[in-house]
């Protein structure tokens, strides 16, 4: 029988008793961790990232088995769809790559029979308020499961929100348009509004609507709430309150029967029930709000998927989550925050200067670039465990901005 010293490659399967021990001379029989990556991924959030984890490990590991079993815990659905779609556009040959699984279907049978190379789970909220380093050193160390020796690994995916994507083009971004009957009306779009802010930020765009709507122009609010519970609140809110609304998927109210109300209305309201949509709705976005930040404690959405697009952004001053990117884009000048309605009325329907705008842009643009990097260096981990058995080769720890 072949055997090893922790640290070699790892090429015939045999039994083992035990962990082999660090620094130890005893041989151990040579195992063959089996090709296979199982993603564990429960909210929608780190769901949304995936796929360029995933695209980048198909370039270092093109014949391996990805298994992904997604959830969510805010009542979204689990996001399959979304994912499906993701996938497709980041990569359209990562599907034949990618199996999903249903929550808990296999993965306790091939724990104990060791037919998993790596387990992996994505944390958006453990330790999001750390600079990266801290995380990798920390909670994204892996550890071997007692019994099967399968490294299981936590990944933080608020630097993989900063990899490069697929943007809408000119025409899709009008067929979008097209769908919410905008028109050439300004767009608002309240982006994973929260259940604790949304009557607040109605009551500023009534305010701002009334008092500082000098372009001429009707406004629409695209409200994409951040659980599908809140959609009965926030038909109630908007109805006490000169909107006329509507849901996309025709929950309460149908567009083509609402047309001549919403015309006549000061604010045209549309509240956006799609799971996984909220990244392509910020491309139509004259102004967006970042939902969960106006009251303390808040969590704080993703403000990047807006800044790819050059949107003028507007949140409040609290933020647990996407810290560093929430910081990069206030220095940027993309981003506004505020603490008033009062603020938040005259942020929404500040009128910005186009050339101002585009320099904003270009510096939140360096930023986001500056901070790439993630989804090649996870990959690399996740190989060098599957293959070598040790998230670092000879050592080496990782580098780049986006540790930061």
């Amino acid at each position: 029988m072949e055997t090893l010293s922790r640290g070699s490659t790892q090429i015939e399967d045999a039994p083992v008793d035990g962990p082999i021990p660090e620094n130890s001379s005893v041989e151990y029989p040579i195992l063959t961790r089996p090709n296979r990556v199982y993603f564990d991924s429960k909210f929608l959030g780190a769901t949304k990232q995936l796929p360029y984890l995933l695209s980048s490990l198909r370039i270092l590991m093109p014949s391996a088995n990805i298994d992904v079993e997604l959830g969510d815990f805010h009542g979204g659905g689990n996001g399959e769809v979304a994912f499906l779609n993701d996938l497709s556009r980041v990569d359209p040959n990562l599907k034949a790559n990618v199996t999903l699984k249903p929550p808990a279907a296999d993965v306790c049978a091939w724990f104990r029979e060791r037919s998993i190379g790596c387990h992996v789970r994505f944390s958006p909220y453990e330790c999001s308020s750390f600079p990266a380093q801290s995380v990798l050193s920390s909670y994204a160390s892996y550890d071997w499961s007692p019994e099967a020796h399968i490294p299981e690994i936590k990944f933080w995916v608020d630097p993989l929100k900063y990899e490069q994507r697929p943007l809408l083009s000119d025409a899709e971004r009008q067929s979008l348009r097209e769908k919410y009957n905008i028109g050439n009306a300004r767009v608002v779009v309240a982006g994973s509004i929260g259940p604790e802010e949304y009557r607040v930020f109605v009551d500023a765009v009534v305010q701002g609507a009334r008092n500082r709507h000098t372009d001429g122009r009707k406004t629409v609010l695209l409200l994409v709430p951040r659980a599908s519970s809140m959609v009965e609140s926030l038909h109630v809110a908007l109805k006490k309150r000169p909107f006329e609304s509507f849901s996309d998927n025709a929950y309460h109210f149908h567009p083509s029967g609402s047309k001549a109300l919403r015309r006549a209305a000061a604010v045209d309201a549309v509240i956006i029930t799609e799971c996984g949509v909220l990244q392509d709705i910020y491309s139509i976005a004259d102004v967006a709000y970042i939902g969960n930040t106006f009251h303390p404690d808040s969590q704080g959405q993703n403000p990047l998927e807006p800044a790819f697009y050059g949107t003028p952004l507007v949140s409040g001053h609290h933020w647990m989550n996407n810290d560093a990117a929430f910081k990069g884009l206030k220095n940027s000048g993309l981003l506004r925050t505020v603490g008033t309605v009062d603020d938040l009325a005259a942020a929404l329907y500040e009128r910005h200067n186009p050339a101002s705008i585009a320099k904003n842009a270009a510096r939140a643009h360096e930023f986001i670039v500056s901070k790439q990097g993630a989804a090649k260096e996870y990959a690399s981990i996740i190989k060098n465990l599957v293959q070598v058995g040790t998230p670092y080769v000879d050592n080496a720890t990782p580098s780049g901005a986006w540790l930061s």
